[in-house]
């Protein structure tokens, strides 16, 4: 029997008090996350099985059977199953996030925008991308996400209006 590492996704804003529930209700040491911005809880956890199958199937049925325990109603997302080996090497080698500050991100945008147009876009657009962390430069985002909201965005017009033609 082999040990992997999964982590499955669900819909659910629970409170401090669920977390610590679902963690005792759960098998081993499992580590639960909430995303306020998403709604979304990841509960990753060790499973032994024979094959990637089954290790899905028991970390599914694991997670979600005490998700509705302690939260009565739970929506998979997604599952995530990884070989031990596959994920210590996944933890000690990252993937590199191609991430951009303000200034970057500024002039992503066809044509550029100024800095504190992107600043201001961040804090008032309902459909700016959230930002993945925040440095003492400011916050940085994936540039992928700010490419596709510019792409997306619809630039209002500023300044005087033309002349209308007699």
């Amino acid at each position: 029997m082999a040990s992997w590492h999964a982590e499955v996704t669900l819909t659910g804003k629970p409170g401090d008090t669920a977390i610590e529930e679902l963690t005792t209700t759960l098998p081993g040491f499992p580590v639960i996350t909430a995303d306020e911005q998403t709604g979304r809880l990841t509960v990753a956890l060790a499973v032994d099985a024979s094959t990637v199958r089954q290790a899905t199937d028991a970390a599914f049925k694991a997670v979600t059977d005490a998700a509705r325990a302690v939260l009565g109603k739970a929506e998979l997302v997604g599952v995530r199953v990884l070989s031990e080996e596959d994920y210590r090497a996944e933890v000690e080698r990252p993937a590199r996030l191609d991430l951009v500050g303000s200034t970057e991100g500024s002039k992503l945008f066809d044509p550029p925008i100024s800095r504190q147009r992107f600043e201001e876009l961040a804090r008032t657009h309902p459909d700016f991308p959230p930002h993945v962390a925040e440095l003492a430069r400011g916050k940085v985002y994936t540039r992928a996400s700010v490419e596709a909201f510019g792409g997306r965005w619809e630039r209002r017009r500023t300044g005087r209006p033309p002349k209308a033609k007699d």
